[in-house]
């Protein structure tokens, strides 16, 4: 909160479907800019948002992409009910099986998520996303333009991918770390001990 205060930024705390209350913020504040922490935020208070503030700059910080996330948990629930036991060295059947993952992508036509994600990626004029490689797949596969889209990573540098080893000759040890409260990581425990 002291960090968003020296900033001279006011944080503001509002009850759930209060259209009253942010319909009177917004009146009173007159923000130049919102900023969207999920696109679930975006799809309930974007009207508001364009009806009483139409020239604030709207930003979507995408977090996660919602759509890419639940299409590779599916393709892991999928495979994991598939094959009873993946080996213990690193086959060719557990480099498919993590490859299915890493490659799967939600269709557009059957995927509801992802419509409603893209659709509010449109209605914003900013979209931060956690890396190039979400960057280049929103702008490419699903046609959003380049322009609005802002690469944020987390905490570090991007990875020198020139220096990693090739999968197979990587050492098996392994630590996770993590509450264990977010769906994907919870769902990965078991993928990672039978992998590795």
């Amino acid at each position: 909160m002291a960090a968003l205060l020296a900033l001279n930024v006011t944080p503001h705390e509002l009850k759930v479907n209060r259209s009253n209350q942010i319909c009177a913020l917004l009146d009173n504040t007159k923000p130049d800019v919102v900023i969207f922490d999920r696109f679930f935020a975006e799809e309930a208070y974007s009207f508001h948002i364009k009806e009483r503030v139409s020239n604030a700059l709207r930003v979507l910080d995408m977090q996660d992409f919602h759509a890419l996330r639940t299409k590779r948990q599916e393709v892991l629930q999928g495979a994991l009910n598939a094959m009873p036991k993946i080996s213990n060295s690193f086959s060719k059947d557990a480099n498919e099986f993590l490859n299915d993952i890493l490659y799967a992508k939600p269709n557009i036509v059957d995927d509801d998520m992802l419509k409603r994600e893209l659709a509010s990626i449109h209605r914003c004029d900013l979209v931060l996303v956690c890396s190039e490689t979400e960057s280049k797949l929103l702008s490419n596969k699903y046609g959003i333009d380049a322009h609005k889209l802002v690469v944020a990573p987390f905490f570090c540098e991007p990875l020198d991918q020139t220096r990693l080893l090739e999968f197979e000759e990587r050492s098996v040890d392994f630590v996770t770390i993590g509450g264990f409260w977010h769906g994907p990581n919870v769902d990965g425990l078991p993928a990672k001990s039978r992998v590795l």
